[in-house]
């Protein structure tokens, strides 16, 4: 007797017409630019920030918060939606990675990405006392926190799926 064959899911892209490139989606949600990818070279001024987030928002914002609690996109800080953290001490000269975003005005701001803990206060606490986050988000946050990494026994797991891998 022959089997059914099972049908697949996929996410339809026929109505948008555009996909998200991968390396842009990873530096919209981590921050972390790709050198020579997409990123590295539209994503230098905050007008363009903006642009790319605004495109990209409805895509990336809902997985972000169900698989990131307690986080918000870089984009978000890297657009002006939040206001950048502010350091608490004086942050080593190498060895950590930051973005620079030029404002309008000429101006720089720049986002750390990787300083340990003490240098910054932790961005979900600080978006809780922004109101960002509410606190059953924050509890999410702190139960997240306790899942453990096989991978790095120091780093949280990462649920966040790239948009690409949920396409043909």
């Amino acid at each position: 007797m022959p089997r059914a064959i099972n049908k697949i899911r996929r996410r339809s892209t026929v109505s948008s017409g555009d996909v998200l490139d991968p390396l842009l989606e990873e530096t919209l949600v981590f921050g972390a630019p790709i050198v020579l990818g997409p990123s590295f070279s539209t994503l230098r001024f905050q007008a363009d920030w903006q642009r790319e987030w605004e495109r990209w928002r409805a895509t990336i914002m809902p997985k972000a918060l169900k698989h990131r609690p307690g986080f918000r996109p870089f984009a978000m800080y890297a657009a002006g939606e939040i206001e950048a953290r502010q350091l608490l001490k004086a942050a080593p000269r190498v060895g950590f990675t930051y973005v620079d975003v030029i404002q309008r005005g000429g101006a720089t701001a720049r986002h750390w990405l990787d300083l340990p803990a003490g240098y910054l206060e932790p961005e979900a606490t600080y978006l809780h006392r922004l109101g960002i986050v509410d606190h059953h988000e924050l509890e999410r946050f702190w139960a997240w926190c306790q899942e453990p990494n096989p991978d790095c026994d120091r780093c949280l797991v990462d649920h966040y799926p790239r948009e690409a891998a949920l396409h043909n």
